[in-house]
């Protein structure tokens, strides 16, 4: 009978031990039986913000950030009733106005999308929305989808960037035919001078240049280029020319994504040949040191540069005026 009773005690206790471990694995059962889509974690991370600006393409979007959530670079999701409605990626931020630019990536429910307008409010989602929910059935199918953004081609390309400048930058730039400030470039031309033996001859210039848009469309441009002169204004003596140009210019937009800037300025050539002036001869000296300081002058100038767009940042250059001809590429910054 004791014996008995021993193991029945015994029995209880090893049947009261394994109640919690039951009870955990009851806990994940459930979990893995619970929706996709009611995912308590899920749920606890969305947080809501309100639609502040759409573009034109509706790709590019202006959030608030007043929960401080959302940092430049995060991927995330816009929710509307508890249903995925779009993908996106934040692009830019702007910290003390607690805002956010977002790139709309994919459009996971077209129903929710019609609804989306300036002032509603979403919620958000950051990081992998895989277990969110599954795709809707009413998603649109693979190249079917009217506004993600999908470059499809070069207007494609430059309309994306351009939206994105204009609608996250809200400062009032929207009415520059180039939204950058500044724009630097390298350049390669000729510089024509006439040797003391009275033969022209073209010789390399390479220069630099940097323009600052002082106000919409109006810049102020800075260029400082050389050119090394062999045999002048004799053989074998070398002459270098540099090149000091100051230059007032005006954008104006064109087609194929290019910018005719006409400018006007002031140009000062400074001559260093050294070894001119010093021949036996007087009277060639005189014609040496008179040849060399032909080169040296100072001159109103006018002309036009010519961009055209490359790629979003990169413009191939022409530069044609009464101060040098010459090409090469730019950046804007």
């Amino acid at each position: 009978m004791l014996i008995a009773l021993q193991r029945y005690v015994f029995c209880l206790v090893l049947l009261a031990g394994s109640l919690p471990h039951l009870s955990h694995a009851q806990d994940l059962v459930d979990d893995l039986s619970a929706p996709i889509g009611a995912n308590r974690g899920d749920q606890e991370n969305l947080f809501t913000e309100f639609i502040k600006i759409i573009s034109n393409s509706r790709r590019i979007f202006v959030l608030t950030n007043e929960q401080g959530q959302l940092q430049k670079g995060d991927f995330i999701s816009l929710v509307i009733d508890g249903k995925l409605t779009a993908r996106a990626l934040v692009a830019k931020m702007k910290e003390e106005e607690q805002l956010v630019g977002i790139k709309i990536l994919r459009i996971d429910s077209l129903a929710n999308w019609a609804r989306i307008r300036k002032g509603l409010a979403v919620q958000i989602l950051r990081g992998d929305d895989s277990q969110f929910k599954s795709k809707s059935k009413d998603a649109p199918k693979e190249g079917e989808d009217p506004a993600a953004a999908k470059i499809k081609g070069e207007e494609d390309l430059f309309n994306v960037s351009n939206v994105l400048e204009q609608d996250i930058d809200v400062d009032e730039k929207q009415n520059r035919s180039i939204t950058s400030d500044n724009i630097f470039g390298v350049n390669y031309g000729f510089f024509s001078a006439e040797n003391a033996e009275g033969a022209s001859d073209n010789y390399n210039m390479f220069s630099a240049n940097w323009a600052h848009q002082i106000a919409d469309d109006i810049w102020v441009e800075g260029l400082y280029g050389q050119a090394l002169l062999n045999n002048f204004p004799v053989s074998p003596i070398e002459t270098l020319v540099s090149n000091f140009t100051f230059r007032f210019k005006y954008s104006i937009k064109a087609p194929f994504y290019s910018f005719i800037i006409p400018y006007i300025g002031y140009q000062y050539f400074n001559v260093s040949s050294p070894e001119a002036g010093q021949n036996p001869d007087p009277n060639l000296a005189a014609l040496e040191l008179d040849t060399v300081r032909a080169l040296r002058r100072a001159n109103i100038i006018f002309g036009a540069t010519a961009l055209r767009r490359l790629v979003p940042g990169w413009f191939a250059r022409l530069d044609v005026g009464t101060d040098i001809i010459s090409g090469g590429v730019s950046i804007e910054f």
